[in-house]
């Protein structure tokens, strides 16, 4: 009975956090979808690749996630006059996964996530905050760095978040971290040129 249940609630974790979008056109992780939800992560039309997880043994791993925060890249950004390190998501199984399962304890207010996309991305392709349980601000950056919008995902919610024009990059950092900061449309955001999507 245990094991029958352990088998359903690894099922029900592998649809969190992602993009709605069917996966027709690239689509990353907190990955958009057309009128798709990518999520505060994307919405995967298949579940993220397989990866060993670590033991529950291990207190740095997340035993709803594949792919575990340390195992990420890490890259710093400047946004806003400020330097944060964002994990970055560029394969489209990691966008699929996004922030899905992770905590307030495991992410710090000054952390976040980006999504580079191969090409830009149309604004019909749309984040959700499916199975994720910290607020965001979803921002939404063109091929040129700078911010579109920012957009809003509540706690594990299934609204589309969407761009308002078409997007490149999407950041996605804990909510109220955009208005504290002043950080609005236009704003230029201190993106790696070597930061690019691998798939």
């Amino acid at each position: 009975m245990r094991t029958g249940l352990l088998v359903l609630a690894v099922a029900a974790a592998a649809l969190g956090c992602q993009d709605s979008t069917p996966q027709t056109a690239p689509a990353p992780a907190s990955a958009p979808t057309s009128d798709a939800k990518p999520t505060a992560s994307e919405t995967p039309a298949t579940p993220p690749e397989a990866k060993p997880k670590a033991t529950a043994e291990d207190p740095s791993t997340n035993q709803g996630r594949v792919y575990q925060l340390k195992d990420l890249q890490v890259v710093k950004l400047q946004v806003a006059g400020k330097t944060i390190p964002v994990w970055v998501m560029d394969t489209k199984s990691k966008q699929e996964e996004g922030m899905m399962f992770l905590t307030d304890k495991e992410v710090k207010d000054d952390e976040g996530m980006i999504f580079p996309y191969s090409s830009v991305q149309a604004t019909d392709r749309a984040f959700w905050n499916h199975n994720c349980p910290l607020a965001l601000d979803i921002i939404f950056i063109d091929k040129d760095r700078k911010v579109i919008n920012v957009g809003q995902a509540m706690s594990e919610n299934d609204a589309s978040v969407s761009a308002t024009k078409p997007y490149q990059y999407v950041l996605e950092l804990k909510q109220g971290w955009s208005k504290k900061h002043g950080l609005k449309p236009g704003d230029p955001v201190g993106i790696p040129p070597s930061l690019k999507a691998k798939d």
